[in-house]
């Protein structure tokens, strides 16, 4: 609300929805770790009586929310997912894709592909996730958001900019070794295309990057994150800047401002 009515030009002490709404805020009880370490989903944090269940609604805050995750909250949303485990339905299944990558754990977006791929004759039965042989994302008879929430939750690995920086491949996972993507739009109206290719390794490692400020006036200068390092860019619009790996060279000074320190 606040953020809205600042851009609407609205004052607390000349709108009334307004001010009411900024007095309501802090009286709201705001997420934090309780019984077994997990996000509290209910005030009173009583036990589960369906730990596994598929919704994840009172994780919102982390995905699509942007709330500024302490070490404590972090660890918190990890061990709320682990507590419902990575078995579920099409849309289920891509929620959990993206909170793992606001988590930067490519790994366990990995283990979540695999159920996103699989057949769903081979899961449990009628509520498996997976696909059907029309590659609808299974939930009976089938839910477009396990699909169309993939398409998002994939980006969430590619690129990520609700933090106030643009932080490329922060979760990465091993499935997509080298690619590319283009046309991808960062906040606050920024066009990102992105080339990633094997390391000598073998680990996927960013291999250029480009940017064009689209939606004027935006902010003419950008902080780009990638593997804990970071760089400042100019755009001004129409104009097009590319980066390389070797054009990385500070390291994030203070962590990202999500309270992470920006490793990938």
């Amino acid at each position: 609300m606040a953020t809205l009515a600042r851009r609407l030009g609205l004052r607390a002490d000349d709108d009334d929805v307004v001010r009411r709404a900024a007095t309501a805020l802090p009286r709201l009880t705001a997420p934090a770790p309780g019984r077994d370490g997990m996000i509290r989903e209910w005030l009173a944090d009583r036990a589960q009586p369906d730990p596994t269940h598929r919704h994840l609604s009172h994780l919102y805050f982390a995905f699509p929310g942007d709330l500024a995750l302490s070490p404590a909250l972090r660890a918190a949303v990890g061990r709320s997912l682990d507590g419902r485990g990575d078995e579920s339905t099409g849309w289920s299944l891509a929620w959990k894709v993206a909170l793992r990558a606001r988590l930067r754990q490519p790994s366990r977006v990995s283990d979540l592909l695999q159920l996103v791929f699989r057949d769903m004759a081979a899961g449990r039965g009628e509520w498996s996730g997976g696909l059907y042989p029309n590659l609808f994302a299974a939930h009976p008879p089938f839910q477009i958001d396990g699909n169309l929430g993939y398409v998002a939750a994939l980006t969430e690995c590619l690129l990520q900019s609700h933090a106030g920086v643009i932080e490329l491949l922060p979760a990465l996972p091993a499935e997509l070794g080298r690619g590319s993507v283009a046309g991808v739009v960062a906040r606050p109206g920024v066009a990102v295309s992105l080339r990633w290719e094997p390391d000598h390794g073998g680990a996927a490692t960013l291999a250029e990057a480009a940017f064009t400020a689209i939606r004027p006036p935006g902010r003419a200068r950008h902080r780009v994150v990638w593997a804990g390092r970071e760089v400042s860019i100019d755009l001004a619009a129409g104009r097009t800047v590319k980066l390389h790996p070797r054009d990385f060279t500070a390291p994030v000074p203070l962590g990202l401002p999500d309270g992470t320190t920006g490793a990938c």
